[in-house]
């Protein structure tokens, strides 16, 4: 069943197969993100972990919303896993897709250019505070982000000042390349119960009227910059 935005999505399925270390649902080091994420769906009861590839899209239209956890670095999704999650997100569907920094970069590039986008090769600097730059539901309470090391896409709508955290498509996809961000020690509290209710089918993230105001602006900025250079170099 699809649940339109803004309505309660009750069950998520959460694909974890050899997670990082303690990063992961009901691991050691997502204690906060976890009782989030059961507090956002209505108790553990609603969310199920499959460790297993996603081989089942029939399987996986069960399930209200979809995360995809980071795997050990050597691991990379199948095409199969590829092709059941693109046709997962073209229901509509909540999908969080989550990466991590170079190391990962085959991982984060597979999950990422069936959406338009890809890693940039580059990551954050340890423990780095980000500045949003985009006022939604997800980035509301949370002004800055702190990240650690973690990787930076290309494409999409990036939340903040590097694009760790990025919104695709319509509005129901969002990749998170970090492990660290949603851990118990970086400091993100705001940020991980916002995305945990997002991922429930809380509000979709659209930019406030101001926030498109000044992009507008600094569009307009620049072709006014390209008008200049280019009389200069008729003259």
């Amino acid at each position: 069943m699809y649940l339109a935005s803004g309505a309660h999505s009750s069950t998520l399925l959460i694909n974890q197969e050899s997670p990082y270390f303690g990063y992961g649902y009901g691991l050691a080091y997502w204690n906060t993100f976890t009782a989030d994420i059961n507090s956002a769906f209505g108790g553990s009861g609603n969310v199920t972990v499959y460790s297993s590839d996603l081989n089942s899209l029939a399987y996986m239209l069960n399930f209200s919303s979809l995360m995809v956890d980071v795997r050990q670095s050597f691991m990379q999704p199948t095409a199969t896993e590829i092709s059941n999650i693109t046709a997962y997100e073209a229901t509509g569907r909540r999908v969080l897709l989550i990466g991590e920094n170079w190391d990962w970069r085959f991982w984060d590039n597979a999950i990422l250019s069936r959406v338009g986008g890809g890693f940039s090769d580059e990551t954050s600097y340890a423990f780095e505070t980000l500045d949003r730059v985009v006022i939604d539901s997800i980035t509301a309470d949370s002004p800055t982000l702190i990240t650690n090391g973690d990787g930076i896409a290309w494409g999409g709508l990036s939340l903040y000042s590097k694009n760790v955290v990025t919104q695709w498509g319509a509005g129901n996809v969002m990749s998170l390349l970090s492990a660290n961000v949603q851990d118990d020690f970086t400091g993100n509290g705001a940020f991980t119960n916002n995305l945990a209710i997002w991922l429930a089918g809380g509000s979709t993230p659209v930019p406030e009227p101001g926030t498109l105001v000044m992009l507008g602006a600094g569009i307009l900025g620049l072709g006014g910059m390209l008008r200049r250079k280019y009389r200069k170099l008729i003259l």
